[in-house]
């Protein structure tokens, strides 16, 4: 009788701002103080088709750059990333996902490096794509977040809160062909905080909407869930300080077309945020 193998690595990853992301991005490892510190970052994932309209559509001048948030407004600081990555010039633009074809054609994803911060720890940071009217990337004090966007927010020990875990495996295992739709794996997670606060837990996977693509071709895919919830819905949690607050995952399988029998693995970003 032939026969499926799936594993399901869900990538535990830090973020904040808009659920309804299109450009997804996390800090993996912090150092320093909170009004001294360097954060190592990867911008992992920018949706081309994004329709959301472009905000800088039609100024004179428009540029993207990676930044890290600095005010509870949600604005950018004095510093822009180590590497200096902008694009000038999209103000032709219509959408954010021109935006980001545009953008990848010169700087391929996923592409991590480093951001510094100094001054006052006015709000919880995070690494973004941030956009001003100057080129370059002098100015970028003030400059809002791109809409779409996902801001991987610092962890401990500069941070508040993190996943527990850097990875967590929803395993299938071997699954009957005939048994494929609607076979489920489940899985536990935890977030910890430092301090009692409130957060939302988001699963992001490759062919959207809470879904991630096991076969190149799409026939094969698993809806993600938390709690029971889409995890392109989230779910909000209440952390206590200092406890780690479990989290059910799982991967429900659904055919999308005719499946041969193999061994398939995806992989989905678990996005930590504030509400």
């Amino acid at each position: 009788m032939q026969a499926i193998r799936v594993m399901l690595l869900a990538v535990m990853l830090l973020t904040a701002y808009s659920a309804n992301s299109a450009i997804y991005s996390y800090i993996t490892r912090s150092e320093g103080t909170p009004s001294d510190a360097k954060y190592w970052w990867t911008i992992e994932y920018w949706d081309t088709v994004d329709a959301t309209p472009n905000p800088c559509y039609g100024w004179s001048q428009c540029t993207v750059f990676i930044g890290h948030r600095h005010s509870d407004a949600g604005e950018a600081g004095n510093w822009v990333s180590d590497g200096n990555e902008y694009l000038d010039g999209v103000q032709g633009y219509r959408t954010v996902g021109d935006i980001g074809a545009a953008f990848q054609r010169r700087y391929a994803l996923p592409r991590s490096g480093t951001q510094s911060h100094n001054g006052p720890a006015v709000t919880q940071e995070c690494v973004g794509i941030y956009f001003k009217a100057s080129t370059g990337t002098s100015g970028a004090f003030g400059s809002p977040m791109m809409a779409s966007s996902l801001c991987g927010i610092v962890p401990p020990p500069v941070g508040k809160c993190e996943f527990t875990d850097t990875s967590l495996e929803l395993t299938h295992g071997q699954v009957q062909l005939r048994d494929i739709e609607g076979h489920q794996a489940r899985q536990t997670g935890y977030v910890r905080c430092t301090q009692e606060m409130d957060v939302m837990v988001y699963l992001a996977g490759s062919a959207g909407n809470g879904m991630v693509n096991l076969r190149s071709d799409g026939s094969l895919q698993t809806r993600l869930t938390i709690a029971g919830v889409s995890g392109s819905t989230g779910v909000r949690v209440h952390a206590l300080a200092g406890v780690k607050m479990p989290l059910e995952f799982a991967s429900t399988l659904t055919k999308v077309g005719a499946v041969e029998a193999g061994d398939f693995f995806g992989s989905a970003t678990a996005i930590l945020t504030m509400p």
